[in-house]
């Protein structure tokens, strides 16, 4: 095993992009290209039509490929590898390629990925203990103005003690106070498909998603379709059905099949059934709107369709036919 040796630089202003604020993915992989990229020029060895040739891999540059990167980025789960989808990967890599952060020529899940670190030799400079002559005499007068400044001032101090007549002679070096940098907050960027993912997953009544599971592009079109908001009235009414015990309805969902499917987002709207069906509680409440606010059974309403089959099967079998709903 080749032991990772060298270092890279960061720059402070990094805290302030928009990369920082996106899930951890994003910032992970970045930094491991960074960290993978060639120091300098390199010709590795390179098959290509069933010949070996020696390509030439500049500075900043690495061949490499999606699957591999995805292995780079994994992290243990209660002592289990997980190592993201190459999908979620291929996403990441789109995402810095459109904002200029790197630069794929080729690119391909299984075979290769040459990527190079855009303004690479701007932040990682070749010389990097190099000082110049002129900042080294700034430093060295600077130095020697706060050595007299602690002299004159009586900042190194001799500490005698007679006690057992030996002068014993203690320097006490005051450190000059650092100077304190207020940063600012940053601003929080919220991800429409982010926050809905997020939100789904805090509701008891339905199928949670981990976060590598996480497919911004399926919820991206549920929220084209349908609006943000009100896909968030339909998840807080599926979850309100799902954990009223007083209610049938006990059919927790995906979010992806949730978003998807006819029978999901439009069944919990004003004007969807399943969500007519919980308010308006047929036989079950008496007829009693939920949640109306009155106590009296005499607030009927007009049994629906399948309210009538239900009674004229009842006048033909008798009581034994049970009342099913179904949610296709």
């Amino acid at each position: 095993m080749n032991a990772k040796i060298g270092y890279v630089k960061l720059h402070r202003s990094l805290v302030d992009s928009e990369v920082y604020s996106l899930p951890p993915i994003y910032l992970r992989v970045f930094e491991r290209l960074i960290l993978e990229a060639n120091h300098q020029d390199a010709e590795i060895p390179y098959r290509r039509n069933g010949q070996v040739e020696k390509r030439l891999i500049k500075r900043g540059e690495r061949l490499t490929s999606i699957r591999q990167i995805s292995e780079w980025v994994g992290w243990y789960e209660r002592g289990v590898l997980k190592n993201p989808n190459p999908k979620i990967i291929k996403e990441v890599l789109d995402y810095l390629v459109i904002h200029n952060m790197i630069f794929i020529y080729s690119q391909s899940n299984r075979m290769e990925t040459h990527y190079n670190i855009v303004n690479y030799s701007v932040y990682q400079e070749k010389d990097d203990t190099k000082v110049t002559e002129k900042k080294q005499n700034r430093n060295k007068i600077e130095t020697e103005k706060k050595q007299n400044a602690l002299q004159n001032n009586n900042d190194i101090r001799m500490i005698n003690n007679d006690k057992n007549d030996k002068e014993l002679k203690t320097s006490v070096i005051l450190i000059p106070e650092k100077e304190t940098i207020l940063i600012p907050e940053k601003e929080t960027i919220l991800i429409p498909e982010k926050e809905i993912f997020d939100y789904w997953n805090t509701k008891k009544g339905v199928i949670h998603s981990r976060e590598e599971g996480f497919e911004k592009d399926k919820i991206a079109t549920a929220i084209k379709s349908r609006g943000k908001d009100k896909i968030i009235i339909a998840i807080d009414r599926l979850d309100k059905a799902v954990m009223d015990s007083s209610y049938y309805y006990s059919n927790k969902w995906n979010i992806y099949k949730f978003l998807k499917q006819s029978n999901g987002i439009s069944n919990w709207l004003d004007d969807g059934q399943l969500w007519n069906n919980y308010n308006i509680k047929g036989d079950k409440d008496g007829g009693i709107r939920k949640d109306s606010g009155t106590d009296s059974k005499d607030a009927k309403v007009e049994p629906d369709e399948g309210e009538r089959l239900h009674q004229r099967a009842i006048q033909k079998f008798g009581q034994t036919v049970q009342n099913t709903e179904c949610d296709f």
